[in-house]
């Protein structure tokens, strides 16, 4: 399906709707027609701190909260935010031990009260860390707020893409309403200042520090900002999909009842399956991300070992990422971790996007992973990180495809096996889906008892003789 959206209204109408069905009473079936569901939204959120009471300094209070590791240096590299943070609060941070294996680090915060460490805490928990909206947080008075207050207030201004800012807008401002009944905030669009980044609008938020936050990270989460085509994607774009979009030549019955295809799919939506993200280009002369190509499949399985190591999967056509392994370009499985950060990969690589390499600008400009791909390398480009702890390159086996309905089915050898030799990898689980969203394999196995093997019984009938 992301192949087949081409055009800028086609691509704003997927955005819109899917803004839109979060915010509505829309069905699983219709979501389940434009975009993927699941548990990965509540996923993106950090875990739920680690506070407890802690000792602090005379006059003070303190607590702890658990941050990526990668926000608390954003933070600590920014000029001017904790210095402000500590004349309008009084409120210090410091880290309070080594990051832990998903990459989470226990901070500790002092502050003249507990309503201060908590409103702190919400400002570290943000997920939106970038340099500008650390330039635009404005510390609430929390000293003038009155005791009996249920919620202290924040007022935050982020800047948006035009684009998406005429998104919110669309409709006499439907989207805009929306997020505002939905989390209880008061947005205002802000009129343009000297000194404004083109192409950017300035949104200010109000309510409670909370319900900001959530209205904040939802509108960050509509799109990612899309730059403008560079040559190869423009050729990219205009070029015919090689995929058809026909059905097959092989004969499926299409008049099977209506209730043994939910009964079917009911019972699929059980079997944990495995998620790994396919890496390749269009091309290995160039390490240029406009030329990389890649998907989210659950459906990859191990074939055979002997006489090599061969794998399958299938793709829905028309696929630009289909089009570059048929077209016998190799290609990379990468296995993901059964952490947040990998289920985001994952997500992100099974979206729809307006332009085939988007996913990975998405991956490096949100710090979840690199992207590697070099010039004239015969290996494929691929994703690195601590959250990907396993990796296939694979060829295409030729003549080995096979089209089933609007699928197809490729076989591939592999070449190449790379596993992580970090002290944590013996630990990582690797990313599955099931029952609808994201899933990670528990630390217990079953236990069952051994099978009494009964002899076989002997006929008494003689043997003819």
């Amino acid at each position: 399906m992301s192949a087949a959206i081409r055009g800028p209204a086609t691509g704003r109408f997927f955005r819109a709707f899917h803004a839109w069905s979060r915010l509505s009473n829309v069905s699983h079936q219709q979501r389940r027609c434009f975009v993927s569901t699941g548990s990965l939204y509540d996923a993106k959120y950090d875990k739920p701190s680690y506070a407890k009471t802690v000792q602090a300094s005379q006059g003070k209070t303190a607590t702890r909260v658990r941050i990526p590791q990668a926000r608390l240096e954003r933070i600590q590299q920014h000029p001017t935010f904790l210095q402000r943070m500590n004349a309008a609060l009084d409120a210090n941070i410091q880290p309070d031990g080594d990051p832990n294996d998903e990459g989470f680090r226990l901070i500790r915060i002092e502050a003249p009260s507990a309503r201060v460490c908590r409103y702190v805490r919400a400002l570290l928990m943000r997920r939106d860390d970038d340099p500008r909206t650390l330039d635009n947080t404005v510390f609430a008075k929390v000293k003038d707020t009155p005791k009996n207050h249920p919620d202290l207030g924040i007022d935050l201004k982020i800047d948006v893409s035009a684009e998406r800012a005429s998104l919110l807008q669309d409709n006499r401002n439907e989207l805009k309403l929306r997020i505002q009944d939905t989390f209880s905030v008061h947005l205002d669009f802000l009129p343009e200042h000297e000194g404004a980044i083109d192409g950017m609008r300035t949104i200010a938020i109000s309510g409670a520090r909370k319900d900001v936050n959530l209205a904040k990270d939802f509108i960050k989460s509509l799109h990612y900002e899309l730059e403008q085509a560079t040559q190869i994607q423009e050729e990219q774009l205009d070029k015919p999909l090689r995929t058809s979009p026909e059905p097959s030549s092989v004969s499926l019955k299409s008049n099977k009842s209506a209730p043994i295809k939910d009964k079917y799919k009911a019972t699929m939506r059980c079997v944990p399956s495995s998620v790994v993200v396919l890496t390749t280009s269009v091309s290995s002369s160039t390490s240029d991300i406009d030329s990389l190509r890649g998907m989210t499949v659950s459906s990859l399985t191990s074939v055979t070992l002997e006489p090599e190591p061969v794998v399958s999967f299938s793709i829905r056509g028309p696929s630009r990422t289909l089009d570059c392994i048929t077209a016998g370009h190799p290609f990379a499985v990468n296995f993901l971790s059964g952490y947040p950060v990998g289920a985001q990969i994952a997500d992100i690589f099974s979206k729809p996007h307006e332009h085939p390499s988007q996913p990975f600008h998405a991956v490096q400009d949100l710090n979840l992973a690199k992207i590697y791909a070099q010039d004239g390398d015969s290996a494929p480009p691929n994703i690195g990180g601590k959250h990907v702890p396993a990796r296939f390159t694979c060829e295409l086996l030729p003549g080995k495809s096979l089209e089933i309905g609007d699928h197809t089915v490729i076989f591939a050898r592999v070449t190449n096996v790379w596993k992580s030799r970090s002290p944590h990898s013996g630990k990582v689980t690797f990313l599955a889906y099931a029952q609808a969203g994201y899933r990670t394999l528990g630390p217990n196995s079953i236990e069952w008892p051994a099978a009494k093997i009964l002899k076989p019984i002997q006929s008494k009938k003689s043997a003819p003789s």
